[in-house]
């Protein structure tokens, strides 16, 4: 999701939303959200995603 979009969802400012993510970026030394999310996920902050499902 977007920045707006998080803001959105959650009513509040867009700005706000900036700051909490730049603070995550600093705290696990990330550059991009998939790189957060990366090294959360090592890190035991956030679950292991499950696999893709096949679909035949």
């Amino acid at each position: 999701m977007s920045n707006r979009q998080i803001a959105v969802k959650l009513g509040i400012a867009e700005g706000t939303i900036k700051r909490h993510m730049r603070n995550i970026f600093t705290k696990l030394d990330a550059v991009s959200r998939i790189d957060a999310v990366n090294k959360a996920v090592e890190r035991g902050l956030l679950p292991q995603p499950d696999p893709p499902r096949r679909r035949f």
